[in-house]
């Protein structure tokens, strides 16, 4: 009786330490979006964005010179990061609105980043390329 005791409180003991080492996982949730931006077209995307949710939008271009992007939203903002290939460079921070030159490298991959600041927001991203 006392061995099934023992290894039973052993296993309880093993279970509780396995428990317990165990990281939580992230509460954010990341959706990828690809989408289509032609030069010197403005782009229009709607939609709604909800707490512990982010939307990364991403898109090439060859040969561009500024980026504008705007986002029309109480509880929404962005952040303009570009991929090289091998990693992600942010290269705002959250912002409403960003107008200008992306950084001096060879950009393979424009993201932007949606987040919410409230439990559901709806927004509307505004993009030109030029």
């Amino acid at each position: 009786m006392k061995k099934i005791t023992l290894i039973l409180a052993a296993g309880i003991f093993l279970l509780g330490l396995t428990c317990i080492s165990t990281p939580a996982q992230d509460d954010e949730e990341i959706v990828y979006k690809p989408i289509k931006v032609v030069k010197n077209r403005p782009l229009d995307v709607k939609g709604d964005v909800y707490e512990g949710t982010e939307y990364d939008y991403s898109f090439k271009v060859r040969g561009a010179k500024t980026i504008s992007v705007k986002i029309i939203s109480k509880f929404a903002d962005f952040k303009l990061a570009v991929n090289d290939g091998i990693e992600v460079y942010p290269f705002t921070e959250w912002v409403k609105t960003y107008n200008g030159k992306g950084p001096d490298m060879n950009i393979k991959e424009w993201i932007i980043k949606v987040r919410s600041n409230y439990k559901s927001a709806p927004f509307r991203l505004s993009i030109v390329i030029k």
